[in-house]
């Protein structure tokens, strides 16, 4: 969603806005596939890595 406002939005705060979004949403993904997942889940971790993966690169 972030991706396409930044693809068709021609005012600079909102490209920014969308921007921020995606490095949270980046974030967020690289810190639960690296800190918290190994924690409550250390058997299934390549699995669940994916999932987390695959919805970190949709926000």
């Amino acid at each position: 969603m972030a991706t396409i406002v930044i693809a068709v939005s021609g005012l600079f705060w909102l490209s920014f806005a969308a921007t921020i979004g995606i490095a949270v949403g980046m974030a967020l993904q690289n810190t639960v596939g690296g800190k918290l997942l190994p924690f409550y889940i250390p058997h299934a971790v390549s699995g669940v890595a994916g999932w987390i993966g695959g919805l970190g690169a949709s926000s």
